[in-house]
């Protein structure tokens, strides 16, 4: 990916509770296709940490319902990342 620079702000407010944390993103332009990505990133870690998922590590096995709308979900994603960011 064409990135120049990437920040990482520490949170000293936050604390590791054995979970994964979600990126916090804001976007920078008001490009709708932006904020698109943006919020399906978003949906991206509430599926894939949904209920007692949060608590697993590694590979995980989503639901037949999650399965479907992840699924979905990543046909908007990718497409729309690519022509973001030109990978």
């Amino acid at each position: 990916m064409p990135f120049s620079s990437i920040t990482f702000v520490a949170d000293p407010t936050r604390q590791y509770e054995g979970r994964q944390v979600d990126n916090v993103r804001k976007p920078l332009t008001k490009d709708p296709k932006v904020r698109q990505f943006i919020y399906l990133m978003k949906r991206r870690f509430e599926i894939l940490n949904t209920g007692t998922l949060a608590d697993q590590h590694g590979e995980i096995e989503l639901p037949l319902r999650l399965r479907k709308e992840y699924d979905a979900l990543m046909r908007q994603l990718v497409p729309l990342g690519r022509r973001l960011f030109g990978a």
